[in-house]
């Protein structure tokens, strides 16, 4: 089953790097939390997530270089695999994820199914 673990080690890389940034930290992202409407794809509902994705969709849009992703053993429903991927791979600005270029990371990349 899909765990925390991606969550916490994102949230500890930010605590440690002054410049990383997660959606979270947006005024979208706290607005969202704020309302409650947070947590884990498969527990939030339908509508819910589809505004995380859209928000996540727009964050993706907006940046640029090297994209630092926690998607180990990412569950498939999950916002990574299910829309920033993509939009990670149609930004041109975006260059790399993990320090790996983009589109040999993606070719590369496996969901866990759940």
């Amino acid at each position: 089953m899909p765990t925390n673990r991606n969550k916490e080690a994102a949230l500890r890389y930010v605590q440690k790097n002054a410049t990383a940034k997660m959606l979270d930290d947006t005024p979208c992202g706290k607005a969202l939390i704020a309302l409650g409407l947070n947590g884990k794809v498969n527990e939030v509902g339908e509508e819910i997530t589809k505004i995380w994705r859209i928000a996540s969709a727009r964050y993706i849009a907006a940046a640029s270089g090297n994209i630092t992703a926690f998607v180990d053993r990412a569950d498939e429903r999950s916002t990574f695999c299910t829309t920033e991927l993509n939009e990670i791979l149609q930004n041109p600005a975006i260059t790399r994820i993990n320090n790996i270029e983009k589109n040999s990371f993606a070719r590369n990349f496996k969901p866990e199914r759940y």
